[in-house]
Order: structure tokens, then sequence, then C-alpha cells
């Protein structure tokens, strides 16, 4: 998890001395060099209306903060980028829960710390036994995977009935949003060293790095469907996916699962949040053994690799290097939307 701190802020507009329904829900990270004030000037270009910074949070995990509460405020986000419609009282909800996770991320700062400091520790050979607290930590992790998974798979069965429907010609664009992304422009350093082995010969060198790949063990048939944790995510999925099995096409029925839709993705940060937690922890239980044995693999093994100085060669051979670059196929691209309005689609 990213451990950057910075402000979340709220701004609200307001027409005289009333605010409208509309607040932007955003963040300055500390390392930019600016503020939240700083942020309100640059959004009030271009806009009739006075805003006003109501208040601002500081926290760590800044960017984890701020997607947790576009997220939970999914079905209140409307309009391009970060404005939701928000009455006072949404508003006070939204500023206290920005709070809680101000205070909860703070109190999980040494965690993550330690566990970052540990993926410079080389690992022994050694695996660790499998203590009572690196169960309940896998278990953890599983259920947090099994949600996700769940909320990812009804997506999934979601999308494909609004597309069956749209081909039927039911306007779906208020839950649907295809949009087309230009080809990526990419250096292909196979295509070079193909061409001018020579060259490249000249800018490479050896580095060595620590391999930090860490993966938990998912025993087979385990089920976490009772489990305690999930139980709004199941009830949630499965009303969403009995709404799609009824392929009621009105414009009511469509209503009611896209709110449902916006519903699980309201829960997914808890979840992503658990599992950022749980593999914190198994790290740390790991600390320099290369796992915990039944639970999770973490080897951290050194591993000598052969990198490019792609800076220097394109400044020395800028036509061989612009020779090997590759535009990719322009890609479309069909998303749920995120919230109200147009544009809700991503984060």
């Amino acid at each position: 998890m990213d451990l950057k701190r910075g402000e979340i802020y709220f701004i609200r507009e307001r027409v005289g001395t009333e605010f409208t329904e509309f607040t932007k829900i955003g963040l300055v990270r500390e390392k930019e060099g600016r503020s939240s004030a700083d942020r309100a000037k640059e959004h009030q270009t271009g806009n009739p209306r006075l805003l006003s910074t109501v208040k601002v949070v500081q926290t760590a995990f800044v960017s984890a903060v701020e997607k947790t509460l576009h997220r939970e405020f999914a079905r209140e986000r409307y309009l391009p980028g970060e404005w939701f419609k928000l009455d006072d009282e949404q508003l006070s909800r939204a500023v206290v829960r920005c709070q809680e996770l101000a205070a909860t991320n703070e109190a999980y700062v040494p965690l993550f710390e330690k566990a970052d400091q540990l993926k410079l520790v080389t690992a022994s050979s050694e695996v660790a036994p499998p203590s009572e607290t690196a169960k309940e930590w896998r278990i953890a992790h599983g259920c947090a995977e099994a949600g996700k998974k769940l909320i990812s798979e009804s997506a999934a069965r979601y999308k494909s009935f609004l597309i069956e429907v749209q081909l039927r010609g039911v306007d779906v664009e208020s839950y649907l949003e295809t949009t087309v992304a230009a080809g990526a422009k990419r250096w292909k350093e196979a295509l070079f060293r193909e061409r001018y082995p020579d060259i490249i010969r000249l800018f490479e060198s050896e580095e060595t790095a620590l391999v930090l790949t860490f993966s938990v063990e998912k025993p087979k048939g385990e089920d976490f469907s009772s489990d305690a944790r999930l139980s709004e995510v199941v009830s949630a999925t499965n009303a969403l996916d009995a709404a799609v099995a009824a392929a009621a096409e009105t414009r009511e029925a469509l209503d009611e699962m896209f709110q449902l839709h916006l519903q699980l993705i309201g829960m997914e940060p808890a979840l992503k949040e658990l599992t950022s937690i749980a593999e914190a922890n198994l790290k740390v239980l790991c600390d320099v053994n290369a796992g915990i044995e039944g639970i999770c693999k973490w080897p951290r093994a050194e591993k000598v690799k052969t990198v490019v100085d792609a800076a220097a060669l394109s400044a020395a051979h800028p036509d061989e290097y612009a020779s090997c670059y590759v535009v990719g196929d322009s890609v479309q691209k069909t998303s749920l939307r995120r919230g109200l309005g147009a544009g809700a689609a991503e984060e």
C-alpha cells in the first residue's frame, strides 16, 4: 500500500449564501508542495459559482483514502471527475468517514513501514512454522480475496447483460460507457537487440536485485460464503445476480440493478484494505524467513539481471532508437459506470 501522506479536501459549490448539492472530494499529496487551498483556487478558474473548502483532513495512504471515499459514495457521484451530489448530512458522513480512515491508517503506519523494510532483506532458506496468528491472517486474506472475486464476477455478469440488451436497442448509456484508447507507443528492446546487437551491448550492465514476489497459500475447496465478514457482499451479489437473471429491461429495473452495482463498488475498499493489512502482517511474521509453512511464500532471493540504459542509448543513437518504437492498435473499452452522470466510469 502507498504510504504517502497528504490532504483530502472537500470543496463545496455556493450560490449566494447557500451551498449547492455539489461537492468535490479530492487529494493533494504532501510531496507536491501545494495545499488544498491552492487546489481550490485552481478549481475556481472557469467555474462561475464560488467554491469554498469546507474541510481538509490530513492522512497517510492519501491515495487509498481518496479512492475509498469515491467508491463508498459512488451512489452520490456525479459528473466527470470527483464531484458528488451531497446534502449536509451526507457531507458530514463523508467527512467523518474520512477522519475514521485517517485515524485507522495512522495506527497501521508502523506495520506497513516494517513490511517495507523487510523488502530490503535477503531471506534465509528457512520456512517459519505456522503460528495461530499467521493462520488467522491467511484466513482473513482468503476471505477478502473471495469477496473481491464475488464482486468482480457479479459485475462481469451484469456488464454482459447490459451489452446484450444494448444490442437489442435498449438505451444503457446511463450505466455503460464505451471509450476508444489510442494505441500505446512503446520502445521494443527485443527489436532493438535484434537489429543493433553491437550497439545495445555498449549500454548494458548487470544489476542485482531482490525478487520480491509474495504469495499466500489458497487451499483447494476453501469456502468463505458463510464468513460474517462477507455477509453483505454475498447478499448484494445475490441480489444483483437475481436482478440480472430476471432480465427485465424497464428503466425502473435497470436503475435498480445499477444501484446494486454501486452498492457493491462501495464494499470493495474494505476488502482491499483487509487484503493489504493481512499481507503486511504475514510479511512481518515471515521476518527474515522465506515464508511460513502452509501459509505464504516470500523468498526475497537475489537475482542478477541485465539492464539497458535507455536514456543514454537514445541520446547517443536517436535514429536507431526511434526506429524501434511500435505503436499498438487502438483499443475499445466498455466499462460499467462508477457513479451518476456522464463520465463517471473511471476514478
